[in-house]
């Protein structure tokens, strides 16, 4: 027979376990998701600053993007920009599929200039050469780096990403949205898939605004070229193909010389035909260059980890003893599911704000069940990279 008030010395372990587990998340992974969500708020709502901004050099890195660079080109080259800026393609696929989309641009835009990566050039990153000759090729000296299946959000994408370079910041990361060809036959990129990019942004961008930068988006950063320059461009990691965005902003970045920009204005969506594709190889690129990389974030959203597991563990625990074993009381059970309200509905929460903020899925009713998913997720992919990981390497050792 059930008894509703008798509870045992072990019924109050497990609940205050379960209670303890639930508090340190709301402490710990709560404060991450708001971080970025009021950061988009007050960066949108802060107006442009009407100050001298300084001359920028777009470099548009771009492979096989010719259909894109017709759309994208005239959106960069018709910005609302009080200072010079120009525009360098860096292309580093087949000349013939950029030179229709931009050939007519030239003549209309002084300011738009073309290069081309050695097509025979040998152990050597193709995007980190292609990134090295458009910097070098830049007449100012801050540079904003985009990709060729981009487009920005709003005409004032260069003013708010160089607003904060006349506050004295060296480095400025944005964020790029990923999005899908409208006239894409591709289904839709997964839920889980979703979750991970969403969840990826937030932990960069969140460890970003708390002043421990340790990454950012290639398709929406801008930097000195003094910051390239001092750092020697590449020069660390030149026996990786990738790593332009996150090994290297994690080597030159600091506490003071950089800046996260969330305005909405100074977003880009990045257009994908296969999305699944493009989440697929970014995902296993990432978990390559992050053992990489010098920062405390993936220590704590490991024993964020860890502690949505013990949370969920000594929930069932407490409902299972307190039913079967130990008085047989409800009571444990109704308490672990006011602990699981008093977790879940802020997290939800939280994370639609979020997820709205940055234009991505909100998930609502099922992030916590992404949450719990994701340290699987990773492994999974952790161990497709194990057996591809020759790919990450410009020659073999």
């Amino acid at each position: 027979m059930f008894s509703i008030f008798d509870l045992s010395l072990t019924d109050y372990y497990i609940i205050g376990a379960t209670l303890f587990c639930a508090v340190l998340l709301l402490s710990l992974f709560l404060p991450t998701v708001i971080r970025v969500t009021r950061r988009v708020s007050r960066d949108a709502s802060e107006p442009m600053p009407d100050v001298e901004y300084p001359p920028v050099s777009v470099i548009v890195y771009t492979n096989s993007d010719g259909d894109n660079l017709a759309a994208l080109l005239p959106e960069i080259l018709e910005q609302d920009y009080p200072s010079p800026f120009e525009v360098i393609v860096v292309n580093d696929g087949d000349a013939s599929e950029i030179e229709c989309s931009i050939g007519a641009l030239e003549l209309r835009y002084s300011n738009l200039y073309m290069t081309y990566a050695p097509s025979r050039s040998r152990n050597l990153s193709r995007k980190k050469l292609s990134l090295t000759l458009g910097i070098k090729a830049a007449r100012y000296d801050t540079v904003v780096i985009t990709s060729g299946n981009c487009r920005p959000c709003s005409s004032l994408w260069l003013r708010g990403l160089c607003r904060n370079f006349t506050d004295g910041k060296d480095i400025v990361i944005g964020y790029a949205i990923p999005a899908q060809y409208p006239e894409s036959t591709r289904p839709r990129i997964s839920r889980t898939a979703s979750f991970d990019e969403t969840y990826s942004a937030v932990r960069y961008l969140s460890w970003g605004i708390a002043h421990r930068p340790f990454r950012g988006d290639g398709s929406n950063i801008a930097y000195r070229k003094c910051v390239f320059t001092d750092a020697k461009g590449f020069s660390s990691h030149l026996n990786l193909n990738f790593g332009d965005d996150d090994i290297f902003i994690n080597q030159v970045a600091t506490r003071e010389n950089t800046a996260i920009e969330l305005s909405p204005d100074s977003m880009v969506y990045s257009f994908e035909h296969d999305p699944s594709h493009a989440h697929r190889f970014n995902k296993m690129r990432y978990d390559f260059t992050s053992r990489r990389i010098h920062t405390g974030t993936f220590r704590y959203f490991a024993a964020c980890s860890w502690l949505w597991w013990l949370w969920l563990l000594t929930s069932a625990g407490a409902t299972a003893y307190g039913l079967l074993v130990g008085t047989m009381s409800l009571i444990p059970a109704l308490a672990v599911t006011a602990i699981a309200l008093g977790l879940c509905i802020p997290v939800m929460v939280a994370w639609r704000s979020c997820a709205r903020s940055l234009a991505a899925r909100p998930l609502c009713l099922t992030v916590i069940w992404f949450i719990l998913l994701h340290p699987f997720y990773n492994i999974y992919y952790r161990i497709r990279g194990h057996y591809s990981k020759s790919r990450n390497f410009t020659w073999e050792f």
